[in-house]
């Protein structure tokens, strides 16, 4: 399969910036969906449908793509992925609207907005390959959830409920993600897409609910530039993004924020694949079309 052709035209008019002022959700999800991904295999964005079932021993004459190498990497020896068969998926888009998210410094687009984005493109794919989605939003509680379908009325209401989504309010993963747990009865694909801006703990024990459940899941890390780089010219104030609280920053602030930054995302996307996550980080001034297709691409290469 030849690698995406990352067309500088495209990136031009689909900028997040001008999907940001379409109309609706819905042409944001049409014209990505049917303009950007039509040139591509149909191969690379179908790729959610085959859930994970568990892994076995590889035995000889197994088939060696099927190979988990993340799992040998850690015990030194070969397992299989075993699959479900291929059927009918159930997805559950877990999107945080906490106040963090309503930040905008490098990007041309908040977090949210960019999510919003996002989230609608994923939910187009997925209903276009006759899966069924769900929402929740999440913030320090479960504030809202709809049950997943699969048809086109359901989709539109869908982008209806998530281009009303406004950002506000504290965060805990943990709790939010296990009183959502507690609410899912059939065993399906959770896609979470946040900051991650909690406790690490709070956030890998909210995820591990779902994986003991045997849950499928994927998160997506959705950040500004800034926030990996706090400031390009201290000394300056900087504010809390989900209170009222400044403090001043200078070059030594920002050298050891940048260490803990980089440690953190380390410590964050280790602890996911222990648990056979898939994690993605995406930056508010990619255009979430190109990170998502990447995102698939890598999906396909590694099922």
């Amino acid at each position: 399969m030849a690698d995406i052709d990352l067309d500088r035209d495209i990136l031009k008019v689909f900028t997040p910036e001008y999907l940001s002022k379409l109309s609706g959700l819905d042409l944001v999800a049409r014209q990505v969906v049917e303009g950007y991904f039509a040139g591509l295999h149909r191969s690379i964005y179908k790729g959610f449908s085959v859930e994970f079932a568990e892994h076995r021993p590889y035995c000889s004459g197994d088939d060696i793509r099927y190979i988990d190498w993340g799992v040998y990497g850690r015990r030194d020896r070969y397992y299989i992925k075993e699959f479900v068969a291929e059927t009918s998926l159930q997805a559950i888009m877990v999107i945080d609207a906490s106040g963090s998210m309503d930040y905008k410094a490098y990007g041309e687009i908040t977090k949210m907005d960019y999510v919003k984005q996002l989230s609608s493109a994923l939910s187009y794919l997925l209903i276009r390959q006759r899966d069924s989605v769900g929402l929740a939003l999440i913030t320090d509680r479960l504030v809202k959830i709809i049950p997943a379908r699969s048809t086109r009325y359901h989709l539109y209401n869908l982008l209806v409920e998530i281009s009303k989504i406004e950002a506000g309010g504290k965060t805990n993963l943990a709790s939010s993600l296990i009183t959502l747990g507690e609410r899912l009865t059939r065993r399906g694909l959770v896609i979470l897409i946040s900051d991650l801006w909690d406790d690490d703990n709070r956030i890998l024990s909210g995820i591990r609910a779902f994986r003991e459940k045997k849950n499928e899941c994927i998160v997506f890390q959705v950040l500004d530039r800034l926030e990996k780089t706090l400031s390009a010219s201290p000394p300056h104030f900087v504010r809390e993004m989900e209170g009222k609280d400044r403090a001043f920053i200078t070059e030594d602030i920002v050298r050891s924020y940048r260490e803990r930054f980089e440690e953190r995302q380390r410590t964050i996307k280790n602890n996911l694949l222990e648990m056979n996550v898939d994690y993605q980080m995406l930056y508010t001034d990619v255009p979430h079309y190109i990170s998502l297709a990447t995102y698939l691409k890598k999906r396909k290469r590694l099922s």
